[in-house]
């Protein structure tokens, strides 16, 4: 359960924080499912989880025709489901698991080579204690250069135990996309586990020095934006 939670932990601060107010809708939809579904991830993704969850029933009842729009419902039911196991409920946590491994095997029916339904259904796979590499090495199969599939396959690595593939992977996520502060969270996590401490600190302080430049950038190129 230890390195569950760390894993669970890992995804939750990968995320990009966007702050929202409220329940508001999502407008810049392609479809009212993705723009429900969109609607649901970006609450959540603003820690409004009340309201992200008050949506779970009807996103989860949507009927999808599209392998982006069962990529994106898992997505949602994987960070309900966290939410769920990090609050302790397990069992309604492994419910949205499941159905967002059952998600992600529709989108894959629908596009074999599709590379985010293998990362998101490896991911929810290792939510539920199935720590197997298949759907990720696939993802890496079908595109080398995809640094979340190193990530995610890292963590794999380090809970059964594979620490120096965990450190290979994790290096690899770094070399790939060494301006997003997720992958040297994610590295320092291999660190910790490695008990080199000093490299995971320095891992830590990088990841945050990272976020906080992005966030500086953002805002900067906004104001910019706005006085034009």
């Amino acid at each position: 359960m230890f390195y569950k939670k760390i894993f669970v932990l890992m995804l939750f601060i990968a995320s990009m924080m966007i702050f929202v107010v409220g329940c508001s809708n999502e407008t810049a939809a392609k479809s009212f499912e993705t723009q429900k579904i969109r609607e649901g991830l970006n609450l959540f993704n603003s820690a409004d989880y009340k309201c992200a969850i008050s949506l779970l029933d009807e996103i989860s009842t949507l009927k999808l025709n599209t392998t982006a729009e069962y990529n994106l419902r898992g997505e949602y039911l994987v960070k309900i489901g966290e939410y769920y196991y990090d609050t302790m409920n397990y069992d309604k946590g492994k419910e949205l698991f499941d159905l967002a491994i059952r998600d992600y095997d529709s989108a894959i029916k629908l596009a074999p080579n599709n590379v985010d339904a293998y990362i998101g259904r490896g991911n929810a796979y290792a939510n539920t204690g199935h720590l197997v590499q298949r759907d990720l090495n696939k993802a890496i199969e079908l595109n080398p250069n995809d640094f979340r599939a190193y990530m995610a396959r890292s963590i794999i690595y380090l809970n059964v135990g594979q620490n120096n593939l965990a450190l290979e992977d994790a290096n690899k996520a770094v070399e790939l996309n060494p301006d997003n502060p997720a992958v040297y969270n994610n590295r320092g996590l291999v660190y910790h586990n490695l008990k080199q401490y000093d490299s995971a600190l320095q891992d830590y302080s990088e990841s945050i020095l990272t976020r906080i430049f992005l966030s500086s950038s953002i805002k900067d190129t906004s104001r910019r934006g706005y006085t034009k």
